[in-house]
């Protein structure tokens, strides 16, 4: 066994990422623990990714009390308030005063909580049956970019140069609306209101915190995009993994070590 070096790389949209062979290394050493066969996951792909220790070999929010959520945002770059009332208003509603009174949350409570009970089930759908679904993945790439809709998200696609410029990016939020909507729960109640919360979760994480500026028209390097690499999306929600920026931000702030992994 050779051990493999996770080098950053940046890409010629100024988009920083790993390094191919660390990918495809720990993508490897991630399927013969059978991380993305796992169930019992949280639908929201970064908080699942940083209440397990799959990845990482320890969890990036260590705890679920106030100062573990305000170190964690702080380290992303996020509103600490903002992240703890999600939180606190994430499990059944009746603990809501509960936790906000001792401020902590139950992360095993989140899948059925408060506030995943008004999204009214509009989501991506790719971790919403509490494991990681390969189809939904493929189909919502492919709702969002219609050009790979044959184009199925596998680990030997994502890993080859061919993917190496391919991304969702913030002007894809109508596409990725009209895509969770479809998702929806029978019924009318809610969906407005569910509506509107998975686009500001679209919005702020997957191409908020998790993304990075890259220009939209190369004529006009000036004009640029907060968007997110393919196979960004695929190691998120498939193995934990988190994008290489956001990753650096909170190795920096103490919350996570890079793991050493064999080819």
């Amino acid at each position: 066994m050779v051990a493999i070096e996770r080098k950053v790389q940046t890409n010629a949209d100024g988009y920083r990422e790993v390094a191919l062979d660390y990918r495809m290394a720990r993508a490897a050493m991630l399927d013969r623990r059978s991380v993305a066969a796992k169930s019992g996951r949280i639908a929201c792909p970064m908080l699942d990714a940083s209440r397990s220790d799959s990845a990482y070999g320890r969890m990036a929010l260590p705890g679920t009390r106030g100062k573990d959520l305000a170190a964690w945002a702080e380290a992303l770059g996020t509103s600490v308030l903002g992240i703890k009332i999600v939180a606190y208003l994430s499990g059944p509603l009746w603990k809501a005063p509960r936790d906000f009174l001792f401020g902590r949350f139950d992360d095993g409570a989140v899948n059925t909580g408060f506030i995943r009970s008004l999204k009214h089930g509009i989501n991506t759908g790719i971790v919403s049956k509490t494991s990681f679904d390969q189809h939904a993945l493929d189909e919502f790439v492919g709702a969002v970019r219609p050009e790979l809709e044959n184009t199925r998200m596998t680990d030997e696609w994502i890993y080859s140069e061919a993917s190496g410029v391919e991304y969702l990016d913030r002007s894809m939020l109508p596409a990725i609306r009209a895509h969770n909507k479809t998702k929806a729960a029978p019924g009318l109640w809610g969906r407005g209101l569910g509506l509107w919360l998975s686009t500001f979760e679209m919005k702020t994480l997957l191409l908020g915190v998790l993304a990075q500026p890259i220009p939209k028209d190369p004529k006009t390097p000036t004009r640029t995009v907060p968007a997110i690499l393919l196979r960004d999306v695929h190691d998120l929600y498939k193995y934990g993994w988190i994008p290489a920026a956001a990753e650096g931000r909170l190795h920096a702030a103490g919350l996570l070590d890079f793991p050493v992994v064999d080819a």
